[in-house]
């Protein structure tokens, strides 16, 4: 027997006024039910919608609607939502933490911006100086990456939590994990991020090896270890360049970080080659104007 649409509608509550939200239910068959939701589980979703009771009254009723006949939700956004969310400022954690708190119930559902509110809301428990928002973060990440119905947002989460390993000091563990990101994934985007994170890795380890062996140069031990470290980041963040050139962004990015780390290895030879590259290869990044004024500055140190 074939199952028909499931509606069920439960008590009717008179009212004036309308409802504080306006989500948008599309069915398949293309039929639209405006309303707010009330509640969604793992094969219904309730919304609570407004009738006319004749005589000029209107109610409220709650139906319920299987989730597999809906193709997907218009989830309503508050102007505080939109207001949080907008570009050129960085949302309060505890502005993210009310909103997770309100959308993360949608996490699986096509079109939902939750994913989008847990990694803004990750990444805010990442900056604060707590080992206790840290493990939020990576917990959030780990849920993120499980239910979102996006898989940008399942990508996205898997870079953070090898920024929370990094933010944590685990350098090994983020080395292995972004390592085996590789082998995992085929999207170029991702690829290009997880090269450029296993640089900025590399760089913190070549950092701490120098500050724990001031004389490696002189250690037979340590200086072979320092120079295949050394190699590995440079070949990490200038990957895109050689192997992705047309993701110029990152491309340019990848050369201006190499650029430090033969600053800080004393190559200001090979620096200024990699700034050049930026302003002459990538002259529309906006890398490129940066790379330009350094190349600058170094001139004028060269004068003085």
């Amino acid at each position: 027997m074939k199952m028909r649409s499931f509606v069920v509608m439960f008590a009717v509550l008179v009212i004036s006024g309308e409802l504080a939200a306006v989500d948008v239910l599309h069915l398949r068959g293309g039929k639209t039910v405006q309303g707010q939701i009330e509640g969604i589980t793992h094969r219904t979703v309730t919304f609570r919608v407004i009738v006319n009771l004749g005589g000029g009254n209107k109610g409220q009723v709650k139906r319920s609607y299987w989730l597999k006949n809906v193709e997907f939700i218009d989830f309503f956004r508050s102007e505080n939502e939109i207001a949080v969310l907008a570009q050129g400022r960085r949302p309060l954690r505890a502005e993210l933490q009310k909103l997770w708190g309100l959308k993360g119930v949608y996490l699986d559902q096509p079109r939902s911006n939750a994913g989008e509110i847990g990694l803004l809301y990750a990444e805010a428990l990442l900056l604060e100086d707590s080992v206790y928002y840290w493990s939020q973060a990576m917990e959030l990440y780990g849920l993120i990456e499980q239910k979102s119905w996006h898989e940008e947002d399942r990508r996205a989460a898997r870079l953070g939590q090898i920024r929370g390993l990094v933010v944590q000091g685990k350098l090994d563990e983020a080395k292995k994990t972004a390592k085996e990101e590789l082998v995992r994934t085929s999207n170029e985007e991702m690829i290009i991020e997880v090269w450029f994170l296993l640089g900025k890795i590399g760089f913190l380890q070549l950092k701490a090896l120098q500050e724990n062996h001031p004389r490696w140069q002189e250690d037979e031990e340590i200086r072979p270890q320092h120079e295949q470290l050394y190699h590995e980041i440079l070949d990490c963040f200038l990957n895109t360049c050689l192997f992705h050139g047309t993701q110029e962004e990152s491309a340019a990015r990848g050369l201006m970080v190499a650029a430090e780390v033969y600053h800080f290895a004393g190559d200001f030879k090979s620096m200024q080659e990699s700034l050049q590259d930026v302003v002459q290869i990538y002259p529309l990044t906006s890398m490129a104007v940066q790379a330009a004024e350094k190349l600058e500055k170094t001139a004028a140190s060269k004068d003085n």
